[in-house]
């Protein structure tokens, strides 16, 4: 009878451990993976998001008719909500119509369908919120509140999409007042995906205006919005209902954390808290020292140049400056390599980058050429201090230096900017000597300030000589990371960000001419492009590119499977997780769950030795 008391508490031991194994498993299985961020997403309207931090939020909900390829060099668009690309007919004097097939698998999360009558709604909604909604002619409505984006989905201030149209339950037709070249690029934008209609597919309180932060956002994506808790946690879920077929591993759950303090943050990276994320320079040697923490370096498409005024510098002084620069310095001593080369508007990693033997590299023989030749034009005082000047190419660089300190150098600048440039003002300056030019720098002022009072002000752009600009892209084309700095408005004064003062007809007939193809991948299209950046850098010289940036994504391997992040070293830094596998930690029980379950243990086995000493 003790043998069977024995088994009865064996039993009862391997009863209670695997519970315990069970509960840990499933604990296991929902673990979730955790995003450690610094900032809350302001916004999770699709349309009313035009920031990183909204769109990582929103792209993980919601979707478009296409999306970019992520693994593709050029990014190229491919279908997402559509089955294929639009088909086009028309020409420039009728008009064009691009039509969409769309897929008939899809819902939204709440199990709505996906329709053309979804897409309607939504780029009705996109007339609607910036030029205005459209019927036969006529203007029905426009918002009072615009997209912070709008101004996008324009060529020339007149709106690129005239009208939607349905023909069918999955087929809708656009109607479009331009080429569908570049509206073909815009259905891969954050600000054209989908979220779920008012009730009825009708022109309701959401299509007149934004979700707010504690509104519900429904979309088709892979991934459901759970919860949004401010300075807290964003929480997803995957939508399983979902029209692709998931790989095996994948993101069941996921927390966005948001942990404002950079030190709490990089902690929890190095104590495996948090999943993915780069923890700050102070804590490099130790995330470096950890075989499990992984970073990978990949091209972003974020670039930053000297900026230099059309009016108050000769074309001979901006076409030096850009071969004076040492860009070797700035990316192998100053930033250790972490930077990009980049001599051209178009950075490496997006459609039609151009290099050419002429763009600008580090050649003072060539620079100090440029410079003397001013002579020539015997015009202004540049021109007047070069020919009075004993300088020749064959000075030694001592030479040029000390003109350029002198009280009397070939030509005298300011550097103005914003709190922080004081390292790119110092290396500019030096550089500059080195061609006969003072540069003195003005007090740096905050962002805000600079933004108002000079790169937003036409008067404001008449006081700068040499500054310091960054742009990076809205949506994967050329014409986005040129013509805001160096076209013209409507109106025929500079688009938002041309601070240059540069107006060249030449250079505007040819930026208009890029929205006019057919077909975005056209080969008369990227002759353009190559012809613009050529004609921007080496002849017209408004400015000159210093680097691209590089963007780090920074993983716990232990949980992350390295060989499924090629989505994510996209140079847009978009985060696309669908096809990221992720193996969740093993939870640690807490006490009180296992002492119940050994309780109950405990229990079964008193009962059944009571029970069995009653029968006998």
């Amino acid at each position: 009878m003790k043998k069977l008391y024995v088994y009865v508490l064996l039993s009862s031991m391997l009863l209670a451990s695997l519970a315990v194994t069970f509960v840990s498993f499933s604990a296991a299985q929902d673990a979730p993976f955790v995003v450690g961020t610094a900032t809350n997403p302001p916004k999770l309207d699709p349309q009313d998001q035009y920031d990183s931090e909204s769109a990582e939020t929103i792209g993980q909900v919601c979707e478009g008719l296409l999306r970019y390829n992520y693994t593709s060099p050029e990014m190229e668009g491919i279908p997402q909500l559509a089955t294929a690309p639009g088909d086009v007919e028309g020409n420039e004097i009728i008009g064009y119509n691009y039509t969409v097939t769309l897929r008939n698998d899809v819902t939204f999360h709440d199990g709505s369908p996906f329709n053309a009558s979804a897409v309607k709604w939504t780029f009705d909604r996109i007339s609607y919120m910036s030029y205005g909604l459209w019927e036969d002619g006529e203007l029905v409505a426009k918002s009072a509140t615009l997209m912070e984006s709008y101004t996008i989905f324009a060529v020339n201030n007149k709106a690129i999409l005239n009208s939607t149209f349905i023909e069918g339950e999955f087929v809708v037709r656009f109607v479009l007042n331009t080429a569908p070249g570049f509206f073909e690029k815009l259905l891969a934008f954050m600000a054209t995906q989908m979220m779920l209609p008012d009730a009825g597919y009708a022109h309701g309180a959401k299509f007149s205006g934004f979700l707010g932060l504690n509104d519900e956002l429904i979309g088709t994506g892979p991934f459901e919005l759970v919860e949004y808790v401010y300075d807290n946690q964003v929480v997803f879920k995957a939508y399983e209902d979902y029209y692709l077929e998931r790989p095996e591993g994948y993101i069941k759950n996921m927390i966005y954390l948001i942990v404002p303090d950079n030190v709490t943050r990089s902690l929890a990276i190095l104590n495996y808290e948090i999943h993915w994320g780069p923890v700050i320079a102070d804590y490099d040697d130790e995330f470096a020292a950890d075989p499990n923490l992984v970073e990978v370096l990949v091209p972003a498409l974020v670039v930053f140049y000297i900026q230099m005024n059309m009016v108050n510098m000769p074309v001979e002084v901006r076409q030096a400056s850009g071969f004076a620069y040492n860009y070797t310095y700035l990316i192998e001593d100053r930033a250790g390599g972490n930077l990009l080369y980049l001599h051209t508007p178009v950075p490496t990693g997006m459609l039609y980058h151009h290099e050419w033997d002429e763009q600008p590299y580090m050649n003072l023989t060539y620079a100090r050429e440029l410079i003397l030749g001013a002579a020539d034009t015997g015009v202004g005082d540049f021109e007047d201090n070069v020919s009075a000047s004993t300088l020749t190419i064959t000075n030694a660089t001592a030479d040029w230096v000390a003109v350029a300190e002198s009280t009397n150098p070939l030509a005298w600048y300011n550097f103005t900017g914003y709190s922080g440039l004081e390292s790119h003002f110092t290396q500019l300056s030096e550089n500059m000597k080195a061609i006969g030019i003072r540069i003195d720098m003005n007090p740096l002022m905050p962002w805000g300030t600079y933004l108002d009072e000079y790169l937003h002000d036409e008067a404001g752009n008449k006081k700068l000589t040499y500054s310091f600009g960054g742009w990076g892209p809205d949506y994967n084309d050329p014409i986005n990371m040129i013509e805001p700095l160096f076209g013209r408005n409507s109106e025929g004064g500079p688009a938002s960000a041309n601070c240059f003062l540069l107006n060249d007809p030449t250079l505007n007939d040819m930026l208009n001419e890029t929205y006019f193809a057919t077909d975005s991948t056209d080969p008369t299209r990227e002759k353009l492009f190559q012809d613009i950046q050529e004609l921007l850098i080496t002849d017209l010289a408004p400015t000159f590119y210093i680097y691209q940036r590089i963007a780090s994504l920074s993983f716990n391997q232990l949980y992350v499977d390295p060989t499924t992040i090629d989505d994510m070293k996209n140079a847009f830094n978009d985060y696309y997780w669908f096809n990221v596998v992720f193996t969740p930690p093993p939870p640690v029980i807490p006490g009180f769950e296992v002492f119940t379950l050994l309780a109950v243990a405990l229990g079964v086995t008193i009962f059944l030795v009571v029970y069995l000493r009653k029968r006998r």
